[in-house]
């Protein structure tokens, strides 16, 4: 559903100028895969979302996302994919973990601002600014200088990253 968010905030029609505005493949992907993690998480937690259990596996955030730190940190480790993550592609060997590692970057950018801010200031500045304007807009940061910190932020251990994460 959060692709669906992403895209009404593009006003263009051209497929490569919607490509260009949305983003990386780690912003795009690692966006929709934390905020439907994240809102779920939410949406249970104050009861605004039924859980039903009548399968084997239950969803848990934080193990969710502890998982995915840990995926993170060992594909970057074997394949150096924070250097890919600027260009990108859906064939690249680090395709897991632009989805895992853009979860956790999205998750990183979010507890530096606040939870909203994809939806209160990124994503409508899009048009305007361009992906880079609106990062930078709305991260305090270039996207360059984002990925030496989040280069240094995948190092932590998963337990600590996991503080960065909403409680709700």
């Amino acid at each position: 559903y959060f692709h669906a968010v992403q895209h009404a905030h593009v006003r263009t029609l051209n497929h490569e100028e919607r490509d260009n505005l949305l983003g990386p493949v780690w912003f795009m992907e690692g966006a929709a895969e934390y905020m439907a993690s994240a809102t779920h998480y939410k949406l249970t937690r104050y009861n605004k979302l039924q859980t039903l259990r009548n399968g084997e596996w239950e969803f848990k955030f934080t193990q969710q996302m502890k998982r995915k730190f840990e995926r993170s940190k060992e594909l970057n480790r074997k394949l150096d994919c924070i250097s890919q993550m600027p260009k990108a592609t859906y064939e690249s060997p680090c395709r897991e973990f632009f989805y895992d590692g853009g979860a956790w970057a999205i998750a990183y950018l979010l507890h530096k601002t606040h939870q909203n801010v994809l939806l209160d200031g990124f994503y409508p500045n899009l048009d305007k600014l361009g992906w880079e304007g609106a990062f930078k807009s709305s991260f305090g940061l270039s996207s360059d200088d984002f990925y030496q910190e989040f280069q240094a932020f995948l190092k932590i251990n998963p337990d600590k990253a996991l503080k960065l994460l909403p409680k709700y």
